[in-house]
């Protein structure tokens, strides 16, 4: 019987690794025939339209803007298959450990308005960051396309010190978009192990019904590998969510 059960759970595994991998290849093969399709529509056009009435230059857009959308068609699967994972495992920590689960269920769902309020800050920080890149861009493109006249007139130091104000402006802003960012990704790092102490505890000494007559180790090792998996959707959801408002941003200049 035990040969028999680790056979089963090997063969269990291949399967499981043979899916997720034929599942990151169709997702990356369709993320770069996204950008491709991008690049070339972009390309095209501009050839039909003078890059001074562009309001974000064609290479930027080919270059920068394309590839925040390749993440976001990449990621954006997460963002709902994430959520069926993370059910799914929820209700299998239920069978194993009762209301030991709903416990860590219960702080799963504390920390989720905290996740929404930083996830929204972070959207508003990309949105102002994006403004500030495309305020120094323009006004580097600007300096180029007179650079004769600056040359002639002395204004170097000025416009220098133009670039630098908005540069240092860039700065600061991404500082406080990647300050959020570590934030949260800090947070969904922190949130597997707490619920795994959480129910552990509720489990070893909570009150009948909440699994401290049977504590087991096939049960206990069953839950830990259950809240394991809960893990990966949890960790990768920071960073899809920074895709999809990132690519929003991209999507929409790429638009205008």
């Amino acid at each position: 019987a035990g040969l028999h059960a680790a056979g089963t759970l090997f063969a269990l595994m291949v399967i499981k690794a043979f899916v997720e991998n034929q599942y990151f290849y169709h997702t990356t093969n369709i993320a770069l025939r996204v950008q491709a399709m991008l690049q070339a529509s972009i390309y095209t056009k501009s050839l039909r339209l003078a890059e001074s009435n562009a309001a974000t230059p064609p290479v930027t857009l080919m270059q920068v803007d394309t590839a925040k959308v390749f993440e976001l068609a990449y990621a954006v699967h997460t963002l709902w298959n994430g959520i069926f994972q993370v059910l799914g495992y929820s209700f299998l920590l239920i069978h194993y450990v009762g209301g030991a689960g709903l416990a860590g269920l219960a702080v799963l769902a504390l920390c989720l308005p905290t996740n929404a309020a930083l996830q929204r800050k972070l959207s508003m920080l990309n949105r102002e960051s994006t403004r500030a890149s495309e305020a120094r861009v323009s006004r580097t493109g600007e300096i180029l396309e007179g650079i004769r006249a600056i040359r002639q007139m002395g204004w170097e130091d000025v416009f220098q010190h133009s670039v630098r104000k908005l540069r240092e402006a860039e700065i600061s802003a991404k500082q406080r978009r990647d300050g959020v960012l570590a934030i949260l990704i800090s947070c969904f790092s922190a949130l597997p192990p707490f619920m795994i102490s959480v129910v552990l505890l509720v489990y070893a000494g909570g009150p009948s019904g909440f699994g401290s007559v049977a504590f087991r180790p096939s049960i206990v090792f069953a839950a830990l590998s259950v809240l394991n998996q809960i893990r990966f959707p949890l960790l990768f959801y920071p960073s899809a969510l920074e895709a999809l408002a990132e690519g929003r941003a991209a999507a929409g200049r790429i638009a205008t």
